[in-house]
């Protein structure tokens, strides 16, 4: 199962000789992407279904006049792909892609004038999807079922707390899917997949990654920190992108040690993920350099916290009004360098004319 699983996600090459692109978005209030690779894809503004946080996609592609939709909702209580096939699937023909269920409901509305309308249910652990593309047009321009198959396969979920997958080597995809569809803190997971990608750094940063989503326990989490950290610090001549995954990992093994309130631990960590981002010059260090600032207003090292919030909030000014609020900062809550800067800026009054 598991071999076929990963023939599933090799990314497959596309069909069309239109452009392909892979489009992204995050299930409302969660940090978790989903990607799909799609042709000519152009997003619908707003919320055209009153879906409210369920919506990911919606938008149009081609063949011209085909409509796209992705749905996220809790899969809670935990069921399979197929029993939300059973559940929400309109009256249609019934066919797996790889291991994903599928409906066919196509239907011929009028003599000549046909409705394309193709569903896929795609659980994981957490969320069930339906991904849903419907077109309307003659016997010969229905949407095409071998391009709806692509787009299947396509699909990726990745847990993502910062960034999108460009950021990343893509050689996270396929084990970001596997963890989010088995779940780190299962047995096939642990007694499977992991050991058959036991010198992979990518599986082991999908482990630590979803055992911080799950809030395992610390050693669990600093354990998998740690393995991914050390085959990672292997790859010869590493980019951009694995560079951005390392100062993730090292913020990652931060997060395990601050949230065991081991907040002098969390520091060097953070230091090495802040100095890897500030080199790369992304603008994720900005995130990096709060958090640094909250272990060390923890720790009560004044100097250094003021420094970090004053770096924090010269790239993102956004992070002024979130260190107000945080009570993390309560030790430099009479503090006047602290005050100002958190202090708001007065607004801009346009010059008077002349």
């Amino acid at each position: 199962m598991f071999a076929a699983l990963l023939l599933a996600l090799v990314p497959q090459s596309p069909q069309s000789p239109q452009m392909v692109t892979d489009i992204q978005a995050r299930i409302p209030k969660t940090f978790f992407v989903v990607s799909l690779a799609l042709t000519d894809w152009k997003e619908q503004a707003g919320d055209p279904m009153g879906l409210g946080d369920k919506l990911v996609f919606a938008g149009t592609l081609a063949p011209a006049g085909s409509i796209l939709t992705v749905i996220a909702e809790l899969n809670e209580p935990q069921v399979s792909p197929k029993t939300w096939r059973e559940r929400l699937a309109p009256p249609g023909k019934l066919f797996d892609v790889e291991f994903t269920p599928c409906v066919d409901s196509t239907s011929e509305l009028a003599p000549g004038m046909v409705q394309s309308d193709y569903h896929a249910y795609f659980a994981t652990r957490t969320h069930a999807l339906d991904l849903h593309i419907s077109r309307l047009g003659d016997k010969q321009e229905g949407f095409p079922r071998e391009e709806f198959e692509r787009i299947v396969k396509s699909l990726r979920i990745l847990l993502l707390r910062r960034g999108w997958a460009e950021d990343y080597p893509e050689s996270i995809q396929v084990p970001m899917t596997m963890a989010s569809i088995l779940g780190v803190d299962q047995k096939q997971w642990k007694e499977s997949y992991l050991p058959k990608h036991a010198e992979e750094w990518p599986a082991h940063f999908a482990s630590a990654e979803f055992l911080h989503n799950l809030e395992s326990p610390f050693e669990e989490q600093l354990a998998a920190y740690d393995k991914a950290l050390a085959l990672i610090a292997k790859v010869e001549q590493p980019n951009k992108q694995t560079r951005y995954a390392t100062a993730i990992l090292h913020e990652g093994r931060s997060f395990a040690f601050y949230d065991a309130k081991k907040f002098e631990d969390s520091i060097p960590p953070l230091q090495q993920s802040l100095a890897i981002l500030t080199e790369l010059g992304s603008k994720d260090r900005a995130g990096i350099a709060y958090n640094l600032a909250c272990s060390q207003a923890l720790t009560r090292h004044r100097d250094e916290a003021l420094a970090a919030l004053k770096q924090a909030i010269e790239v993102d000014p956004r992070y002024r009004q979130k260190a107000a609020d945080d009570s993390d900062f309560a030790s430099l809550a009479e503090d006047a360098e602290f005050k100002k800067l958190i202090a708001q800026p007065a607004p801009k009054t346009p010059p008077k004319k002349p």
